[in-house]
């Protein structure tokens, strides 16, 4: 009987093994062999996973194109529709409004003509009664005209007139400045003097507004008797006509006095006003005063005499004394607070000369010390007490 002996080689590097060694080696090449091969299938694997989920997305895209297609296409066809459905309401609606408005129209056109009637009739009605006031007033009117042609030049107002109430409104904004009544024998203008406290003054300044170049002696005596009229002093007469020697005794190129009575340069005739005017109110409240002084002098004489003026006087006092002993108690505080003040300030001085002392020694001392390092000669000559 013949014996086999089996040799076992390396698969890898084909050398002869041993038995158990031969196995090991063929497992490892088996096992490296599976790992390959499941390497491989699991690549493999990957690849088919890869495409078909990329086959699937591709399905998946054109599967939502083809439903998003059809959407549109479902809504543009509903859209449409809709559309088709509002134009049909428009239409209608149209119809509708334009029957409504016609009508409305109709009607507004109906209440308009009746309100267009009405009213015509009420015009007419109205200019009947404005044609009878406007013959009326026209009768009324020629009256007043006649009236007026009958009353005398001196009676009737002028523009001039009108320009100095105007100037004197500006200035004296308080006043009461009233013009002529026509018809009314009274001056021209008249003043009433108002404070600006709201209190009157009983005295008025009146004005005479002449146009004429030339002052008449009748002018004269008119001013002379609105003095009378309006009881008053202060009657200007406001004319051009002021005569040049009269400007030279009067020290004024705008005034002139002529038998008692003021004439003015309408160029000065506010500032006149002006100073007539503070001299009035400074008259009136010089007679209110003297027209109250009994009434002032008793009731002084109660209050000087009264519980509360004897209260005054007392606590008037009491305050004095309270005062005193304050100014006192200062002068007692200013006399201590200065003789500590003189105590700290001779103190100040003393540690002042200490310190100027102590310098000094110092001074002197390294002085000394650095004689000490010259020759005998130098110190005889650097030494003060020689």
């Amino acid at each position: 009987m013949t014996l086999e002996i089996l040799k076992f080689k390396c698969p890898y590097c084909r050398h002869v093994l041993g038995e158990e060694e031969a196995k090991r080696a063929e497992l490892n090449k088996q096992k490296e062999i599976d790992e390959k091969v499941q390497q491989k299938l699991q690549q493999e694997i990957e690849l088919v996973v890869e495409r078909i989920h990329m086959d699937m997305e591709k399905e998946e895209k054109k599967r939502t194109e083809r439903l998003l297609a059809e959407q549109k296409l479902q809504m543009e066809s509903k859209h449409r529709q809709e559309i088709a459905e509002k134009n049909q309401q428009i239409e209608a609606s149209k119809l509708d409004l334009c029957e409504t408005i016609e009508e409305k129209i109709r009607q507004g056109i109906i209440e308009k003509q009746h309100d267009f009637n009405q009213r015509t009739k009420e015009y007419q009605t109205q200019i009947k009664r404005l044609a009878a006031n406007n013959e009326d007033l026209s009768a009324e009117c020629d009256k007043q005209k006649r009236i007026l042609e009958s009353i005398p030049p001196e009676l009737k107002g002028t523009s001039g007139e009108f320009i100095l109430i105007d100037e004197l409104r500006e200035e004296f904004r308080t006043d009461d400045i009233i013009g002529k009544k026509v018809g009314v024998q009274m001056a021209d203008v008249i003043q009433n003097i108002v404070t600006e406290k709201g209190e009157r003054v009983l005295v008025p300044i009146v004005f005479d507004k002449k146009m004429g170049m030339v002052l008449t002696k009748t002018d004269i005596e008119k001013a002379k008797n609105y003095k009378t009229i309006h009881n008053t002093d202060y009657c200007i007469i406001v004319t051009e006509d002021i005569k040049r020697r009269d400007m030279k005794h009067s020290g004024s190129k705008f005034t002139e006095e002529r038998e008692g009575v003021l004439l003015v340069h309408p160029w000065a005739v506010v500032d006149i006003a002006k100073q007539i005017r503070n001299f009035l109110i400074e008259e009136s409240k010089q007679r209110k005063n003297n027209t109250g002084r009994e009434l002032k002098q008793s009731k002084l004489y109660d209050y000087l005499t009264s519980p509360e003026y004897s209260r005054n006087i007392k606590t008037r006092l009491d305050m004095k004394l309270k005062l005193d002993e304050l100014q006192r108690k200062e002068e007692d505080y200013h006399r201590s607070t200065w003789s500590k003040r003189d105590q700290f300030i001779k103190k100040w001085f003393e540690v002042d000369r200490n310190n100027d002392r102590n310098i000094t020694d110092i001074t002197q001392e390294d002085d000394s010390i650095n004689s000490y390092e010259t020759t005998p000669d130098e110190e005889d000559e650097d030494d003060p007490s020689s």
